[in-house]
């Protein structure tokens, strides 16, 4: 999966975030200053993104970030695995 710096822009923008807050949320636990950085490389294409970045950010754009997915109990996951 390739994903374009302006793509990555674009969806971070539709969140609403703030560079250091998307990359906390796609996993990076550096400074801000550093996880800043990181984000602008990205988005100005010095560095490429990688697939499981793009694939993270792109479930983001269609299901929202993490602490607005509804919650599921293991009691769930269950019932659904037997299903």
């Amino acid at each position: 999966m390739r994903m374009s710096g302006t793509e990555l822009k674009a969806i971070r923008r539709h969140l609403g975030l703030s560079l250091d807050e998307f990359a906390v949320e796609l996993g990076y636990d550096g400074s801000p200053k550093n996880n800043r950085t990181t984000m602008r490389r990205f988005e100005t294409g010095e560095r490429p993104i990688s697939p499981p970045v793009a694939r993270l950010a792109y479930m983001f754009l269609i299901f929202g970030l993490p602490g607005e997915w509804p919650e599921i109990t293991e009691a769930e996951i269950a019932q659904e695995e037997s299903a």
